[in-house]
């Protein structure tokens, strides 16, 4: 696991919900939950470098595809984890990550 840097122009892509679809910079959906990397009450953005991925991450475990707006993001993020090649939870916490997060669905980490 590693920090990288992506951009200065990378196009990021992520589906929104109607209720949240006016607001594409907003988290607060995810806060009204929580996620995988946030805590209920903490805003995030998941973002992905192909539609496909987003469109995954989107519908998780479901087999019918909620309605939603497709949303492309130019970026230039600097030190975003890159979790690729897994997760590793001894240097995760060196970097501020504490891996599953309580009360939120289980990390899932495929090597996608």
């Amino acid at each position: 696991m590693k920090l990288v840097v992506l951009g200065p122009d990378a196009v990021l892509y992520r589906y929104l919900t109607p209720k949240w679809a006016f607001v594409p910079l907003s988290g607060a959906g995810a806060a009204a939950e929580g996620g995988r990397f946030n805590r209920p009450g903490v805003e995030a953005l998941c973002l992905a470098r192909a539609p496909q991925t987003a469109l995954e991450e989107y519908r998780q475990d479901s087999s019918l595809v909620p309605p939603a707006t497709l949303a492309s993001y130019l970026a230039k993020i600097k030190g975003i984890v890159d979790l690729s090649g897994g997760y590793d939870r001894p240097h995760g916490a060196t970097i501020g990550l504490s891996g599953i997060v309580p009360g939120a669905r289980s990390l899932a980490l495929n090597g996608r």
